[in-house]
């Protein structure tokens, strides 16, 4: 620490009045030339329209992936439908399947069952056509 070992008397001291207004020490210097001042008015009608045709750029690119996700969506939609319906459509086959077999199944159990009953039904016409016959033929 550096003491001083000075006493500091009023005759030293300098009143400022405050209301005095002190000169700045620097001096404000305009760099920007009427030059300058148009390339930048013209730079900012530059920069609009790139602000534009960059904004038209970003909206184009947004339709595009808007269009390939709603592209991408329907045919995965439509592959998701085929699905289901071939999954609709095999039950569907499966049940006909079954269906057919059980019908076939009837149709042996039918004719079985109905054998004796035709046979007899077969002798008793081919009776009669001799009957008839043989009462035609005497006369």
């Amino acid at each position: 620490m550096n003491l001083s070992n000075r006493v500091i008397k009023a005759q030293y001291i300098k009143l400022i009045d405050s209301k005095e207004k002190l000169q700045p020490k620097f001096i404000k210097i305009n760099f920007q030339t009427k030059e300058k001042e148009e390339d930048i008015y013209k730079n900012k009608g530059n920069v609009r329209a790139e602000i534009v045709a960059k904004t038209r750029e970003i909206d184009e690119k947004i339709e595009i992936i808007k269009k390939e996700v709603y592209d991408k969506a329907f045919s995965e939609g439509v592959r998701e439908g085929r699905k289901q319906e071939k999954k609709k459509l095999s039950m569907a086959i499966e049940s006909v399947a079954k269906l057919i077999k059980d019908l076939k199944i009837l149709k042996d159990k039918f004719f079985e069952n109905s054998e004796k009953e035709i046979t007899d039904l077969i002798f008793l016409i081919a009776k009669k056509v001799i009957h008839r016959e043989v009462d035609t033929s005497r006369e």
